[in-house]
C-alpha cells in the first residue's frame, strides 16, 4: 500500500509539473505558413491606418487601401487632401508575388519590394523599401 501511495504522489507532482510549466501565452508560435499569410493577404481590403513616426492620418488618407486579390493580382488607391478635397491620387492594378512569409514583390504598375511586418485577421503591417512602415486595418477612414 505503501507504494501505490508513492506512485500516486509521484505522477500527481508530474501532472502538477507538467501544468505550471506548458505553453503560456507570450510563448511565439513561430512565422505563419506561406498559404496562412497568402489567405490573411486576400482576406480583403486593407484600409491604411498609420505610418510610422507620422502625425496622425485624416480621414481622407485613411481612404487609402491595398487589395491583395488570389490570381496575384494587386490594386492600389491612395487618396490625399487637395484643398477641400479628398483626392484619388494613385490608381493602380499591378501584378505580385508571395516570395516566402514576408516578401511581396510587386511589379507592372507598380514596381515595389514589400516586406511583411505583422499580418492577422485585422491588422497588416508592412515596409516597402525605402519606406516607413505602414499599418492596415479593415475599417475604411
Amino acid at each position: 500500500m505503501n507504494i501505490l501511495v508513492k506512485q500516486y504522489v509521484i505522477c500527481l507532482a508530474l501532472c502538477l509539473f507538467m501544468a505550471l510549466t506548458g505553453c503560456g501565452n507570450d510563448d511565439d508560435p513561430g512565422p505563419l505558413p506561406q498559404f496562412e499569410v497568402q489567405e490573411l493577404l486576400t482576406s480583403g481590403r486593407w484600409y491604411l491606418e498609420s505610418i510610422e513616426s507620422h502625425e496622425e492620418l485624416n480621414s481622407c488618407r485613411k481612404q487609402t487601401y491595398y487589395e491583395f486579390i488570389d490570381e496575384g493580382t494587386l490594386i492600389v488607391k491612395a487618396y490625399l487632401n487637395s484643398g477641400d478635397e479628398c483626392a484619388l491620387i494613385t490608381n493602380k492594378i499591378a501584378s505580385y508575388t508571395l516570395l516566402d512569409n514576408n516578401s511581396i514583390e510587386v511589379t507592372g504598375a507598380l514596381e515595389l519590394m514589400i516586406t511583411v511586418l505583422s499580418i492577422s485577421e485585422q491588422e497588416l503591417t508592412f515596409q516597402i523599401e525605402g519606406a516607413q512602415a505602414q499599418t492596415f486595418d479593415k475599417t475604411e477612414g
